[in-house]
């Protein structure tokens, strides 16, 4: 964590005080103080980097966006410092209200006079003087870290608090401590790397054969072309290089890594896509002499060890089999912390003690760090020269204040140590950096939960200090927030007691957004109606100000009034009867009403919701909230400074998890900042605030170069393409739905209700056998059979049928994530481990159901001979996006940013008025996404495009899994809505098959495009229609 401008100005504020007190005898001087010092440094960095003179234009440099015409470089700098310090004037609410009332104060106090015009000027102040040069020291230099100081523990007895459904307290004796204590260097100095690979590659697979053998035929399957006209490859910025699935991207990365440590002694970082795969390739590393380690996160810990055991299981006899050479991984996964065990406290904990530990009634921290079995690894890695993490890691996970005292994330420390970072699948890792800042968090519903805990630990800092707190408008302010959301989460709670049916509406909805319920509320109130526009005005205008008078205020008043004398009935029937001419009798009225009321009391919640979390910063470091509950923002506090905001403002959704003991819990997404960005500047993004150089930074990948897709397009140009230099195997496609066999029409899944669903997968399968039994035999029973589905659920569908055949029943499989291991273990045989998936070699099954996001980047499932096991994938569902997920929309979101800031460029807006046209724009294009449903005959062009992209690379991605080693493939798309043509006005649009071949064909001529998807393409015209 960076010091805030509390930390920084603690001169001044002294002086402040001292003077406020003793000339005006104020009772809220401190509050004062702080509002002088934030409002001036503020408007002091605004007049450096911009030489604007408007001061209600400050906060418009916060957000990230630079809709400022900035002179200087080194200004970019102190706007980025102004980032850290004030992330909580992103909202332009709170500036003015500071300016606002700094304004108001007597000018023999105040560095700056407001004048009539909007302007500012300096005039010297009676007081404090000299505070002029000290904000410009502060703003002139990096911001540092907080530097964490709990003592270590020591011998002796100790205790700490752990909360399961209550608070409790856990005593413990360390005998004796014999651990030195390290620590993290603050930042490395960064080589000057490059690569001519005609010249230094010479040699290197033949060194690395003498070590381990296959590495000659490795580094011979694959050749480098650079796109710039020259074979060297300069390690600054960034890189990008593309190859088509199977070309050896892999293998490249290790020889790479090899060779920049072997030689150059050079710090290199790896992301891979699991967990599993980053214990592989540290395995593959050492077995090289490379010093590698895991950088693994402390939740989830528990789940990756018992995966790791299940899917090894079979490799040992009895307990003594784990101790061996060949298990090490082991060591990597393991949950143990000391202090837990000196304490006996087994209990599922899910929080490790590290920096909670109280001795002689005093903070202290744990002196084991170095050693214990959670942050082991992470005291190697100060020395090791491979670091191999994953992008959840590198996000969510900091050092620990035992081994960083700035306790950085795994990001900020990689940047600062490293001298090269290659990252592996870039385009799923853009989308994983996305969705990383639609953040989640356990809103309401338990003791624990955010804002139970926020309403005790709030009454806690504040009960019975009036003296302290009535005069800060702030905190005020957020008290009376904080309590009108909790009164309406009983409301919303009484409302789920009653209704068993609306509890059960949510779970199945499982996510959703209060855009989304207008959505549905619009639908139900006007369908085929010409009142449709006007009703949605309606309610998106409730969402915007759910505060202004109206019908929904006056209603909502009441239905919130503690002793309000009209039955819910009363007020709500006749309001919706307001949206038109009578009730119509079709409606579900109870559900409607119930939908209504439950829109109502979540528009005014988030209004609440959203001022909390805009003012949380700054009241957790008035009030001193360090506890767990403040960490909660911290993420979002460390990268939102060097990152554009989210692109609406401020976003939320929820997830209600539905429980049988009790009325459920709810959970939210913040949409807080556009994560794909942040990839792209990891080369350079601290730069200008902090001055250090950072590492180059690899892009690789297959399908990174998509043009016109939301999702999967990196727009970063390609500077090297790597090509295969064994032959590729052949692709045979077909296009082959099955008829009803008792209507006679085809069938499809894709784009059916949910209840006709699962009906209509189960005939497929049923028609599927015969078909299926004859890709068995087209192999001789030496390849086996893939069926793709679209998720979890799906295949349970498909089971509900092979199962029940005695044909079939012990000849397939289905994917489990791994929890239905025990399960398995009692009878339900056909659950496979995602885990252990590329050991489905040793398997008698011969046919596998997985969904088709589970398995279709990263795991080579070979047979004995070192080829592609599957040798025929059906795909049973055209993929699809899920309605109403937020994730698929931020991420199509991101996609228009660069059109909208060249339209805000066009009308030369500035400042505050860009932004403001920014989150506009945003906001249209997310209600467009909501309201416009994805069908595939009335998107646009560009819509089709994208879509088309969406659904195409996780396809070509899973039929790359059958390619491995030069094998044949043959692919079967089974939905028949993958080749029905669609209407639209007089004219046809083409099926998603057809549409595949025209968008491929029209970059015929672009090498990139060729060398990833060709093979692809030059199958679709051969595909094969059958029935």
């Amino acid at each position: 964590m960076r010091q805030g401008y509390r930390d920084l100005t603690k001169g001044i504020k002294k002086e402040l005080n001292d003077v406020l007190q003793n000339e005006e005898n104020r009772p809220n001087f401190r509050y004062t103080t702080d509002l002088i010092i934030r409002v001036e440094l503020m408007l002091t960095g605004f007049n450096l980097a911009t030489a604007h003179n408007k001061a209600e234009e400050a906060w418009s440099l916060i957000p990230g966006y630079d809709f400022w015409k900035i002179a200087e470089q080194a200004n970019f700098g102190i706007i980025g410092r102004m980032r850290i310090l004030f992330g909580f004037y992103r909202a332009e609410s709170l500036w003015n209200k500071d300016l606002a009332e700094y304004g108001k104060l007597d000018s023999a106090y105040r560095l700056y006079r407001l004048m009539d015009n909007g302007l500012f000027k300096e005039e010297p102040p009676r007081y404090v003087s000299d505070r002029k040069s000290e904000y410009h020291n502060i703003l002139m230099n990096p911001i540092p870290h907080k530097r964490h100081s709990l003592p270590f523990v020591t011998a002796g007895v100790f205790n700490y608090q752990i909360f399961m459904d209550e608070k409790r307290n856990v005593q413990g004796n360390i005998p004796v401590i014999q651990t030195e204590q390290v620590a993290f260097p603050r930042q490395r100095s960064k080589k000057p790397l490059t690569c001519d690979f005609n010249a230094d590659w010479l040699g290197l697979p033949e060194e690395m054969e003498q070590i381990q053998k296959g590495w000659l035929k490795r580094a011979n399957s694959f050749e480098l072309a650079s796109l710039k006209q020259s074979m060297c490859l300069n390690y600054r910025g960034i890189n990008h290089l593309a190859g088509g699935l199977g070309t050896g991207k892999s293998t490249f990365r290790v020889m790479e890594t090899y060779r920049l440590v072997k030689k150059h002694q050079a710090k290199v970082g790896l992301l891979e896509g699991t967990v599993a795969e980053v214990v592989k390739r540290v395995k593959e590393l050492n077995s090289l002499g490379i010093n590698a380690v895991p950088i693994i996160g402390p939740s989830g810990r528990k789940k990756h060890l018992n995966t790791y055991l299940f899917s090894h299981a079979k490799e040992v006899d009895d307990l003594s089999g784990w101790v061996n050479e060949e298990h090490r991984a082991l060591s990597h996964l393991s949950g143990i912390c000391f202090i837990q065990a000196l304490s006996e406290n087994f209990e599922d904990d899910k929080s490790f003690p590290c920096q909670k530990i109280v001795q002689d009634n005093k903070p202290a921290q744990c002196s084991f760090a170095a050693s214990c079995g959670i942050y082991a690894d992470f005291r190697k890695a100060i020395e090791a020269d491979v670091w191999v993490t994953t992008s959840a890691a590198v996000l969510k996970t900091r050092l620990p204040g035992m081994l960083d005292p700035a306790e950085r994330t795994v990001f900020e420390v990689m940047y600062d140590l490293l001298d090269v970072i290659f990252v592996d699948e870039a385009d799923y890792v853009q989308e994983q950096f996305d969705r990383a800042f639609l953040e989640e968090y356990e809103l309401f519903g338990a003791p624990n939960h955010l804002l139970e805990q926020l309403e005790n630990e709030l009454t806690a800092k504040i009960n019975g200090r009036y003296s302290d707190v009535a005069g800060n408008p702030i905190i005020l302010n957020f008290r009376r927030q904080l309590k009108e959301m909790i009164d309406i989460v009983w409301q919303i709670f009484e409302l789920l007691n009653n209704s068993p049916r609306l509890r059960k509406h949510l779970a199945y909805r499982k996510v959703f957004h209060i855009y989304a319920l207008a959505h549905d509320l619009t639908d139900k109130l006007a369908k085929g109606s010409e009142s449709s526009d006007k009703i949605w005005a309606e309610l998106r205008g409730y969402i915007s100000n759910p505060f202004a008078e109206g019908k929904f205020t006056a209603v909502v008043n009441q239905l919130l009034t503690p002793n309000r004398t009209k039955l819910k009935e009363e007020l709500i029937e006749p309001f919706i009867a307001s949206f038109f001419e009578g009730v119509k009798s079709k409606l579900d009225m109870v559900l409607l009403s119930l939908q209504l009321e439950l829109f109502l009391y979540l528009g005014r919640f988030e209004d609440h919701l959203k001022n909390i979390l805009q003012y949380a910063d700054i009241v957790f470091e008035e009030l001193n909230i360090s506890s767990s509950l403040g960490k909660v923002f911290n993420m979002r506090k460390e990268f939102s400074p060097f990152m554009k905001e989210g692109m609406t403002g401020m976003m939320v959704g929820y997830r209600y998890f539905a429980k049988e003991s009790s009325l459920g819990t709810f959970k939210f997404f913040e949409y807080s900042g556009v994560g794909r960005l942040l990839l792209k500047e990891w080369s350079d993004l601290y730069d200008q605030t902090d001055g250090i150089q950072g590492p180059g930074v690899v892009f690789l990948s297959g399908t990174s170069v998509a043009p016109g897709s939301r999702h999967y397009e990196l727009n970063s140009p390609v500077d090297w393409l790597m090509k295969t230099r064994t032959a590729m195997g052949k692709i045979e496609q077909f296009y082959h739905p099955l008829a009803d066999p008792e209507t006679g029409e085809l069938i499809f899944v894709s784009g059916t209700n949910p209840e006709k669903r699962g009906e209509h997968l189960e005939k497929e399968v049923r028609s599927l056998k015969p078909l299926i039994k004859r890709e068995i035999e087209h192999w001789n029973k030496e390849r086996k059979i893939l069926l793709v589905v679209n998720s979890y659920d799906d295949l349970e569908r498909v089971a509900s049928v092979l199962s029940l055949d005695p044909e079939w029943k012990d000849n397939f499989k289905i994917l489990s994530r791994g929890d239905q291991a025990e399960e398995g273990a009692e009878g339900l045989s056909f659950y496979f481990p995602l885990s252990n998936i590329e050991q489905f070699v040793h398997e008698s099954a011969e046919i596998l159901v997985a969904p088709l996001l589970a398995m279709n980047r990263g795991h080579n499932i070979l047979d004995a001979r070192q080829g592609a096991l599957f040798g025929t994938v059906f795909f049973l569902i055209r993929p699809y996006p899920v309605p109403d997920n937020l994730g698929y929309m931020i991420q199509a979101l991101h996609a228009q940013l660069p059109n909208i800031l060249e339209t805000i460029e066009q009308k030369t807006l500035m400042g505050g008025k860009a932004i403001k046209e920014l989150r506009k724009s945003s906001i249209l294009l997310l209600e467009m996404m909501v309201r416009k449903p994805d069908f595939w005959s009335i998107l646009s062009p560009k819509e089709r495009k994208a879509l088309a992209w969406f659904i195409l690379v996780p396809v070509w991605q899973m039929i790359g899994r059958l390619l491995r080693g030069g094998r044949d493939a043959r692919v079967f798309y089974i939905d028949a809505k993958f080749g029905m043509e669609g209407t639209a006005g007089t004219g046809t649009i083409p099926s998603l098959l057809s549409y595949w071949r025209t968008m491929l064909e029209a970059h015929q001529g672009d090498k990139v495009i060729q060398s990833l998807y060709g093979s692809f393409l030059d199958s679709l015209p051969r595909i094969t229609k059958s029935m």
